[in-house]
């Protein structure tokens, strides 16, 4: 992530199993965790979220970001969806 930005923040957490599902890649359903996580007092306006998955040695195995814009006094959610395989 590129933290240039004068008003750059960098929030490091685990995200949380929250449930599991299936996904069809197109050879039939395989199963997937959802993962969710609630970061509070964040500033409105435009921001970068970038989410990246380690293993358990801490490597680097896939990474994605997107631009969002947090809308002031709401919740705002991103939904997403990372293939990755180690």
């Amino acid at each position: 992530m590129d933290d240039s930005f004068s008003d750059a923040m960098t929030i490091d957490g685990n995200l949380l199993v929250s449930g599991e599902s299936t996904a069809d890649f197109g050879s039939g359903p395989v199963p997937m965790s959802i993962w969710q996580q609630l970061f509070e007092s964040l500033p409105a306006g435009p921001c970068r979220v970038e989410l990246r998955a380690l293993n358990e040695a801490g490597e680097l195995l896939c990474t994605v970001d997107y631009g969002i814009n947090i809308a002031p006094s709401t919740v705002t959610q991103l939904h997403t969806f990372i293939q990755c395989a180690e």
